[in-house]
């Protein structure tokens, strides 16, 4: 039997739209409701901020928010109200059937922020802050901010944020209506908050409630929850694959039994059933496990549609089996749409493959869309016919986006042209990211000054620090060692800055002396020869020029890390005493 299908998004996931349906809420309406708070909190964010540069520091922000982004919309937590507080977040909603996926979120945060921060940022592991998660129910009413912007205010978010006060590194911590949300779903024990060490308690509780330790998800009976695919997302997204297998199996023979006693005229009762399957098949974590979902589809006497041989396709581990869904749902009749073609040109093995397909979308009436372009430009063979393909998406009303930019500015032959396009994305309102500058600075800089780059960088809006690396180890690469070190004198606490430290020595600390010598005032010379001495091992030797470099700063998170040194090797050289 044929279904419709439903609305996908940009991963040809099925998904469901609940905004349609929520209720809407005039400028003078404040209606109250009993709101759930995941209050998340990044342990020692101060201490930490304060060891990296302001635009380090603007990096690692953003980067919170592409980390968590992700997680939200496979738990379908997209319409809840989530703000940024500046060391953490806070997730808000009034549906108490969303409980389950603030619980999946947290534990997602417990197990995975800090290998996931240290793989978009590149700081170690060890330096991301640990958190504190807490969730809790509260009175809350809704208002209207003077932006235009609903909120929740009132009890919820007050008390999760007390809460996390007593929170150990990576713990969840939850009220009793939470708890009584979840107590199947999750191991959960008492937390006996009133026992721990100091360190563990706020300095004041204005109330005190019963909070509980969420653990471990119970694997066994997710599988009988209202949304089992949140859970089997978990599962795989913590490393529990087997698990997120077992669930998934467990949950598609459920959907089967309650197919098999469905009269084939209950069509809606069906499509609702297919939706499930689809959208536990998009949460699983491989291929294979996809394809038993199509065989208990298949055997429950229903049709596939395009949700489901999209999702197949993306999943699936190579081109020819993509290619071989798509020729499945020609002879089944089911049209392939715009994220399906997007996806199969993204497995397409060359440049001319994904063309093919993109003039096969077209003929069949399917407009392509940022991402197909983006796509066919990445696999383009050379800057000119890249160029070409922008040119055709603007002609086409189809706005470039990032992608697009940092993509092109990749295929650029030269600096300078690939430099002109970091300006367009600017003059059309489009900020450009790390990934864009890191891109243009990776170009031949030979004929490229390091105080023109640095002048030209530290007049844009977003200038974060690790670029400045791809521009060392470009002038590393070609051997202009006098440009990478005047770029290393303004960072010198960079990586790329100290394995140059490491390699040119000499090099390097008689052009640090030199600026030292001609202007004690420089506000940079001591402290790059103190980076550079310490690098090298000589300790005693860096401490004078960091003294002096002390004295001479003035930002705070320099003066912070400068003084954390100091107490360093005034430590090691009191243990090599003894």
């Amino acid at each position: 039997m044929k279904l419709h299908p439903i609305a996908i998004n940009n991963e040809g996931v099925e998904f469901q739209v609940e905004r349609r349906n929520q209720r809407e809420y005039s400028p003078e309406e404040n209606s109250v409701g009993f709101v759930f708070c995941l209050s998340i909190d990044l342990i020692g964010s101060t201490e930490a901020g304060l060891k990296l540069t302001t635009q380090r520091l603007d990096s690692f922000n953003i980067s919170l928010v592409n980390q968590i982004r992700p997680h939200l919309e496979k738990l379908g937590l997209t319409d809840a109200s989530t703000k940024f507080t500046g060391d953490g977040w806070l997730v808000m909603t009034e549906k108490g059937k969303k409980v389950p996926a603030l619980c999946c979120l947290a534990t997602i945060m417990a197990n995975r922020f800090q290998d996931e921060m240290s793989q978009k940022t590149g700081i170690a592991k060890d330096n991301i802050p640990s958190l504190r998660l807490a969730i809790c129910s509260g009175r809350d009413i809704r208002v209207e901010l003077p932006d235009g912007r609903k909120d929740w205010v009132g009890d919820s978010a007050r008390k999760a944020v007390r809460a996390s006060g007593y929170c150990m590194p990576n713990e969840i911590l939850i009220d009793g209506s939470v708890r009584s949300w979840v107590l199947r779903d999750f191991n959960i024990k008492s937390a006996n908050v009133e026992q721990r060490p100091p360190e563990y308690r706020p300095k004041r509780m204005e109330e005190y409630f019963t909070l509980h330790v969420l653990g471990e998800l119970k694997p066994e009976v997710a599988v009988d929850s209202e949304a089992p695919e949140y859970f089997v997302y978990t599962l795989g997204v913590i490393g529990k694959v087997k698990e997120a297998q077992m669930v998934g199996k467990q949950v598609s023979e459920r959907l089967g039994d309650k197919a098999s006693k469905l009269g084939i005229a209950e069509t809606e009762a069906l499509q609702a059933i297919l939706q499930s399957w689809n959208r536990l098949m998009a949460s699983l974590p491989d291929y294979s496990s996809a394809l038993e979902i199509l065989k208990s589809i298949q055997a429950a006497g229903l049709d596939p549609d395009v949700v489901t041989y999209s999702t197949l396709i993306n999943k699936a581990p190579d081109y020819d089996t993509a290619k071989a869904w798509v020729d499945t749902m020609q002879k089944e009749g089911i049209q392939p749409n715009v994220v399906t073609y997007s996806m199969l040109i993204d497995k397409a093995p060359d440049y001319d493959t994904a063309k093919a397909w993109v003039d096969t979308m077209q003929k069949e009436g399917i407009q392509p869309n940022v991402v197909t372009y983006n796509t066919l430009i990445n696999k383009a063979p050379d800057y000119d016919t890249a160029k070409a393909w922008v040119d055709t998406m603007q002609k086409e009303g189809i706005q470039p986006d990032v992608v697009t930019y940092n993509t092109l500015i990749n295929k650029a032959p030269d600096y300078d042209t690939a430099k002109a396009w970091v300006d367009t994305m600017q003059k059309e309102g489009i900020q450009p990211d790390v990934v864009t500058y890191n891109t243009l600075f990776s170009k031949d800089l030979s004929r490229k000054s390091a105080d023109d780059i640095l002048e030209w960088y530290l007049a844009q809006k977003y200038h974060p620090d690790e670029p400045t690396q791809a521009a060392i180890a470009t002038y590393r690469k070609i051997h202009h060692i006098d440009q990478a070190l005047r770029l290393t004198l303004d960072y010198p606490h960079l990586q790329a800055a100290r394995k140059l430290f490491r390699e040119h020595d000499e090099e390097a600390l008689a052009y640090f002396r030199g600026i030292s010598d001609n202007d004690p005032q420089h506000p940079n010379a001591d402290y790059a020869l103190g980076v550079a001495l310490m690098e090298l091992g000589r300790q005693v030797q860096a401490q004078p020029h960091l003294k002096r470099a002390f004295k001479l700063a003035t930002a705070p998170p320099r003066k912070a890390l400068i003084k954390e040194w100091l107490r360093q090797i005034d430590a090691n050289c009191l243990g090599s005493d003894q």
